[in-house]
C-alpha cells in the first residue's frame, strides 16, 4: 500500500479521501502546500469526485509533473507562481465498485 511504502523510505505521505462534495479550490490549496513543502501525497478514491472537480485536478497534477521532470524551483497552480519541491510525490488510488461514475 501507499502508507507501507512511504513509511518504509521514511517519507511522510499526507492522505486526502475524495468525495463527491471536495471543490477544485480545496484541492488546489492541498496541491499547493504538499508541492511547496515537498510532501508526499495520496488521492484515496479519487473516483468520487464529481466530473469537473477531476478534470481540474488532471490540470493540476500535469502542471506539478511538468515541474518536476524539469527540475523547476517553481510551479504554476491556477496562474500562481509557487514554490516547488522535487521530493514532491503523488499516488492516487481508485475504488473500481463505486457504481456512480457512469462516464
Amino acid at each position: 500500500s501507499v502508507r507501507e511504502l512511504s513509511c518504509m523510505v521514511a517519507r511522510m505521505c499526507v492522505f486526502f479521501n475524495c468525495s463527491a462534495t471536495v471543490q477544485a479550490k480545496t484541492l488546489a490549496t492541498f496541491f499547493s502546500g504538499i508541492s511547496q513543502s515537498g510532501l508526499w501525497c495520496c488521492l484515496d478514491e479519487v473516483n468520487h469526485l464529481c466530473i469537473e472537480v477531476l478534470s481540474v485536478t488532471a490540470q493540476y497534477l500535469q502542471a506539478l509533473k511538468t515541474a518536476k521532470e524539469s527540475n523547476a524551483s517553481r510551479a504554476v497552480l491556477e496562474g500562481r507562481e509557487i514554490p516547488f519541491r522535487p521530493t514532491y510525490g503523488c499516488f492516487v488510488t481508485m475504488n473500481p465498485q463505486y457504481g456512480l461514475r457512469v462516464r
